[in-house]
């Protein structure tokens, strides 16, 4: 998994300092900047392609540690554990790898449904189209079986996402408010529409989610993973999420829907 996300990150680099190479190529000869001011411009596009291309180098030196590393298998099923890793992968719509802080490969979640009528516009507004858009994605465990399913509804002013186990029963219900400048404001909601939590997290992403009783249900903070735990993360940017252990399968589930869309919204 680790091997293919570095696979995916050199060969997008690779087209990425191609395509930008071709352009800036074609532009000079169509037009030949003469002042001081298009020159500017056209090194700008350069450093921008050296940027990416630097990239490759890294992404190779990442590749060869972690080719040879075994991801050790789950001991946990993903709806059993205390703590989640979340890696955001390289994908043509974004996709989040889901560990144990041990290095333990649990699931992943992968969009499964877009309208088609939005694909078109995939190609240049990628991951941010998903903070707008209807979508579906579904979650799957280390065996590569349904957990469930969260969906997107609603276009820009508030995000309804509804949560769906793995025989497609309505488990709950998120509502999140999306005019919201500075802070991510929602509530969870269970089957019968009554508030189980009320979701607050700041622009970094962290959050510390506490229900009614003022326990914490679940709480991240924005950072570097530790490295202490394992080396399989070393040089990766990763986000360890940790709950409460006396949550049943269907709050669990209803927390990782709110999560998986959480940081489908962030930049990680």
């Amino acid at each position: 998994m680790l091997k293919t996300m570095y696979k995916r990150r050199i060969y997008l680099s690779y087209i990425f300092t191609f395509a930008l190479l071709t352009s800036i190529t074609t532009f000079l000869i169509v037009d030949w900047p003469i002042t001081t001011e298009e020159w500017f411009e056209y090194l700008l596009f350069y450093f921008i392609t050296l940027a990416i291309a630097i990239m490759i180098p890294i992404s190779h030196v990442k590749y060869n540690k972690v080719k040879n590393l075994e991801v050790p298998k789950a001991d946990k099923h993903l709806i059993h554990l205390d703590h989640l890793v979340i890696q955001s992968n390289v994908s043509y719509i974004k996709e989040l790898l889901l560990f144990t802080k041990k290095g333990q490969y649990v699931g992943k979640a992968k969009v499964s449904k877009i309208s088609w009528f939005m694909w078109p516009f995939t190609v240049l507004f990628k991951n941010d189209l998903l903070t707008f858009i209807p979508w579906t994605y579904t979650i799957y465990d280390h065996l590569d079986q349904k957990c469930m399913a969260i969906k997107r509804t609603g276009w820009g002013i508030k995000s309804t996402l509804t949560i769906k186990d793995e025989k497609g029963s309505h488990i709950g219900t998120y509502v999140q408010d999306d005019l919201r400048m500075f802070n991510i404001r929602g509530n969870l909601l269970d089957e019968d529409g009554q508030l189980v939590l009320p979701i607050k997290a700041d622009l970094t992403g962290s959050f510390r989610f506490e229900n009614q009783f003022g326990d914490v249900v679940a709480e991240y903070y924005q950072g570097r993973f530790p490295h202490e735990y394992t080396t399989l993360f070393r040089d990766m940017e990763n986000h360890i999420v940790y709950f409460r252990r006396d949550l049943s399968k269907r709050e669990q589930k209803r927390l990782y829907g709110v999560l998986i869309f959480l940081f489908l919204q962030l930049k990680t």
